[in-house]
């Protein structure tokens, strides 16, 4: 999506100095109310600096002396032309980086002394043309702090603007969108950014509709959909419901009109304007649990591969499909359904065949993600039909993947398919014994660990390190060996402080639950039953953690239970 911020670098900040000072190039003023520096029929009237500044030649070296000379409060008008005049001087001809910067410092000295009661126009040129320098020198160079503050000059604007002014009002609201969405892609971006992003994209829409200024409108739905795409991204799980239903809001009812006049919106813009309301809905649902969510974002995808379909985009379809299968098998997983988890991986199946038959590159990033889906979908799946035939089949298909990638080398992905090709084994073990699947699947966390230590990712890798552990506890049991039980509890110990109880609470009870559980084996292994109430001590934490954050706890209320009446027993 082109912004107007990025497509404009220099060319705001030279609208702002033609606005307003007509006298220094006559025929090139900017219309007042249009920050886009479009020429009217006739410049505004008398120059803006009552004399000559000085005689002869003009540099920025000659009226930065003459700043010095030239007191803010007592000659504002002056003090803001000399700074005008330097910043033209500095975009004159083939700007640097460091020159717009320049340029756009003198832009806001020159804004701080021009009153928005008195001359609202110029005010709102010098502060746009400020951030417009600043937000393209901020994005070329990944400067968090120029991206900041030209943030500021556009909130300078708006808190002086109302939406009376509707072109001005969605400008300077979009313009700010999009700074604070580039801001919060950088590694040092603080909190919240991407959030204030779309609040800004979504107040642009209050001034225009699509009745009122429909191109602006237009253009104001897409900057909210793309950002509350990447909103969601930051925040997959914890996105603020009210934000997602404000901008939910404004999708829907372009939706709506489109229904109604066909066509208002171009076929690739209808196709992002539903998949970001699909990608919202899967967020409220992951913040509230409401499964009606779900079922809209399924309707509404339905909805949009047929009607894309009937305009033969078979490509933009197949990206609707992908979008939901993910919502089918959220679907599924919420409602226990097995007929949507198995729909869901027939169409990435599907979407995987067509692919390979197009020549779509194996390497492709859709193509590994369409991948990763299809295999977390799977294990739902086999989880749900919870038969050997199903488990069987599911990962016949995942070891296809897994083949697919790795001659794809497509390192990033394998490790994650890796651990969830394992996980579906040692599923498939619990249901009927098969120690053969359980060194596969130790094999393939070993693999998974070596790839994301030597990557450096700590998370995935500590992942790794516990499923590994629970896979040898099952071998353990298996072969009722007692040394392989020591060692895997000795393992799973190590990991006690791995996980953080507040930010990684499925992984921190998980260790908990583990830990139990071959506590429990070693005590039965060993002759231990004091292992027992180490073993109790460590599920109750488990049990407690999972209750707090709302998580399927029947697992381990049945080994809990377990491990009483065990420990009831040995006492006997």
């Amino acid at each position: 999506m082109p912004s107007p911020v990025w497509s404009r670098p220099v060319a705001a900040v030279l609208a702002a100095l033609l606005a307003i000072l007509p006298a220094t190039l006559p025929g090139r003023a900017a219309e007042p109310s249009s920050l886009g520096g479009v020429a009217p029929a006739t410049p505004p009237a008398g120059p803006r600096v009552s004399a000559p500044l000085v005689p002869g030649a003009v540099t920025v070296e000659s009226l930065e002396r003459q700043l010095l000379i030239v007191s803010p409060h007592a000659e504002p008008e002056r003090w803001a032309d000399l700074h005008i005049r330097i910043a033209q001087l500095l975009l004159a001809i083939q700007p640097s980086l460091d020159d717009q910067r320049e340029a756009s410092r003198h832009l806001i000295a020159a804004r701080s002394v021009v009153s928005p009661t008195a001359d609202l126009d110029r005010f709102l040129a010098l502060a746009n043309g400020a951030a417009g320098g600043l937000a393209f020198v901020g994005r070329i160079t990944s400067n968090s702090g120029l991206l900041a503050e030209a943030a500021d000059e556009y909130r300078a604007a708006i808190a002086v603007l109302t939406p009376q002014r509707p072109k001005d009002w969605v400008r300077l609201h979009v313009d700010l969108a999009l700074t604070e969405a580039e801001r919060s892609e950088l590694p040092d971006a603080p909190e919240g950014r991407s959030a204030a992003a779309l609040t800004a994209a979504v107040a642009s829409t209050q001034a225009v509709g699509p009745d009122f200024l429909p191109e602006l409108w237009k253009e104001a739905v897409r900057v909210v959909g793309g950002i509350a795409s990447q909103w969601v991204r930051k925040h997959p799980s914890g996105a603020d419901p009210k934000l997602a239903d404000e901008s939910l809001a404004i999708l829907r009812r372009a939706l709506a009109v489109e229904a109604e006049r066909p066509d208002t919106f171009d076929v690739a813009t209808r196709t992002s304007i539903a998949l970001d309301a699909a990608d919202l809905l899967n967020a409220r649902f992951d913040a509230t649990q409401d499964v009606g969510s779900l079922a809209e974002a399924r309707d509404l995808l339905l909805a949009s591969i047929a009607d894309l379909r009937r305009k033969q985009q078979d490509d933009l379809a197949e990206m609707h499909t992908a979008a939901l299968a993910s919502v089918l098998g959220k679907l599924g997983g919420a409602h226990r359904s097995a007929a949507d988890l198995e729909a869901s991986v027939r169409l990435l199946q599907d979407l995987l065949a067509k692919a390979d038959q197009s020549g779509v590159p194996k390497t492709g990033s859709w193509t590994g993600s369409v991948i990763v889906l299809l295999a977390d979908t799977s294990l739902k799946a086999a989880a749900q039909f919870n038969d050997v035939n199903h488990y069987d089949r599911y990962a016949g298909t995942i070891r296809m993947a897994l083949t697919r990638l790795t001659a794809a080398n497509q390192r990033d992905v394998i490790p994650d398919l890796q651990a969830r090709l394992a996980s579906l084994l040692v599923a498939r073990h619990e249901i009927e014994a098969a120690p053969a699947l359980l060194q596969e699947a130790v094999g393939l966390l070993q693999d998974a660990l070596r790839a994301n230590q030597a990557a450096g990712l700590g998370a995935p890798a500590r992942q790794n390190r516990l499923d590994l552990t629970i896979t040898r506890h099952w071998l353990a049991r298996h072969r009722a060996d007692r040394r392989l039980a020591r060692a895997v509890l000795a393992d799973q110990r190590a990991l006690a402080t791995a996980f953080s109880r507040a930010t990684e609470t499925s992984d921190w009870a998980l260790q908990r639950h583990a830990v139990a559980m071959t506590l429990k084996l070693v005590a039965e292994l060993d002759g231990r039953p004091r292992l027992l109430d180490e073993a109790i001590k460590r599920i109750e934490e488990a049990r407690a953690a999972m209750e707090k954050a709302g998580m399927d706890m029947a697992q381990v209320e049945a080994d809990r239970l377990d491990l009483y009446r065990l420990r009831a027993a040995a006492k006997r």
